[in-house]
């Protein structure tokens, strides 16, 4: 039987060490990572990759999440793309605007597990185990 490649995850984040950190995580429960610094760079790289889930800050300088977020849902070949908000923002007007632009989830920074994101990736990804 051959074993299909571990679900590629991208992590969309301006925090250098929140987004090598959550990588290093990722990678230990046996997913595939890629990275992105901003909106711009997210969406070149998704387009390049395809990723099976992004995991999305919303503050980010340029092109922030909700604009990358806007951008990707018009692309016909990453429109249905899961995405996961990880954020420290708790006002609701960049949540909402999230919200209605289809991520599936909005976890809060300071409150999330690992464990607790690796549940949320597994309900989203279906039949695509990590490593």
């Amino acid at each position: 039987m051959v074993r299909s490649d571990p679900p590629l995850i991208l992590i969309v984040d301006d925090e250098k060490s929140y987004r090598l950190a959550l990588r290093a995580q990722l990678r230990r429960c046996g997913y595939r990572t890629v990275t992105a610094v901003d909106g711009e760079e997210a969406l070149v790289i998704a387009r390049d990759t395809s990723p099976d889930a992004i995991l999305l800050d919303l503050a980010m300088p340029d092109v922030d999440g909700n604009r990358f977020l806007w951008q990707l849902r018009r692309d016909e070949s990453l429109r249905e793309t899961p995405v996961i908000v990880l954020t420290a923002l708790t006002h609701t007007d960049a949540i909402d605007q999230a919200e209605r632009l289809g991520v599936r989830h909005v976890l809060l920074k300071s409150k999330f597990s690992l464990a607790d994101l690796a549940a949320r990736l597994a309900e989203l990804l279906p039949g695509k185990d990590a490593a």
